[in-house]
């Protein structure tokens, strides 16, 4: 359990939810019974026998009774339903008392500056599973686009000396952190088997994460790309329009996935290339 506010009364609001429900369920109870073998009926039928009642037929009788009947045994399935939800809502109220974490650890920090108050909407945790650790890295905005989950990465923790351990991104944070020295970055969790033998809470190291695209790829201003698909280039000292596969933008850049081979010299000022060119 990580907080919890005090129950006293919620426990004893859910106490007397309790006994009203257990005094409600014995009224529905003996009201059932009486409905059933024929207390209700004949207690009804005496107050109706007044010597006055001349005119009303045995069968208009019975129809008024069993009406009366049916009324009360609805009325007290009524009460009984309010108790049942009132001992619901005692029950939730004092199950809402209490923060808990589902993960099987040791809680390290709790941001609560409240007086008399042990948690708000506001309050954070930290809270550390010692059976699985993380490495969490920060990558900078600008190479954060290459890093996706799944992709297998290599750390080395501060003062190991065994060899560096081999983990898999398994999440990727989405809000941009600022750090100290004023280098925006978002963080990653990498995880392995090999840390918990191996490392301890808030240990530094480095991590080195393996580029999302198998290939290298060219990154190119993005005012070169024409109509979002062609960019010139140079083949053997001539300018081409090449068509291109783009990929992600990173800044005023953007990834050239394909189209292009190592031998091309891109040019970054259209406005020069002649008039004269091919278009592949």
């Amino acid at each position: 359990m990580v907080a919890s506010l005090d129950t006293y009364a919620l426990q004893k609001q859910l106490e007397t939810a309790l006994n009203a429900y257990k005094a409600t369920r014995t009224s529905f109870d003996q009201t059932k019974d009486n409905s059933q073998n024929g207390v209700a009926y004949g207690a009804q039928k005496y107050q109706l026998e007044v010597p006055s009642r001349s005119g009303v037929s045995s069968g208009d009788e019975n129809d008024v009774i069993n009406g009366i009947i049916s009324r009360m045994v609805d009325q007290s399935q009524a009460s009984l339903d309010n108790s049942v939800a009132q001992v619901e809502l005692a029950n939730y109220a004092l199950s809402l008392a209490a923060i808990k974490s589902p993960i099987n650890g040791v809680l390290l920090h709790q941001d609560i500056k409240t007086a008399q108050v042990y948690a708000t909407p506001q309050s954070e945790f930290l809270i550390v599973d010692t059976c699985l650790p993380v490495f969490r890295a920060n990558v900078s905005e600008d190479d954060i686009q290459y890093v996706q989950e799944g992709t297998s990465a290599t750390v080395k923790l501060s003062g190991l000396e065994s060899k560096p351990i081999t983990g898999t991104v398994t999440k990727i944070y989405p809000e941009r952190k600022t750090l100290s020295n004023g280098e925006n970055v978002y963080q990653v969790d990498i995880e392995s088997a090999d840390l918990a033998s191996v490392s301890k809470y808030n240990q530094s190291g480095v991590a080195l994460i393996k580029n999302k695209y198998e290939n290298p790829v060219e990154l190119v201003p993005s005012w070169v790309v024409l109509s979002g698909q062609y960019v010139w280039v140079k083949r053997d000292g001539k300018p081409q329009l090449v068509k291109v596969t783009l990929g992600d933008k990173v800044g005023d850049n953007i990834e050239i996935l394909g189209g292009i081979s190592k031998e091309d010299v891109i040019v970054t000022d259209p406005s020069s290339v002649i008039q004269n060119y091919t278009i592949l």
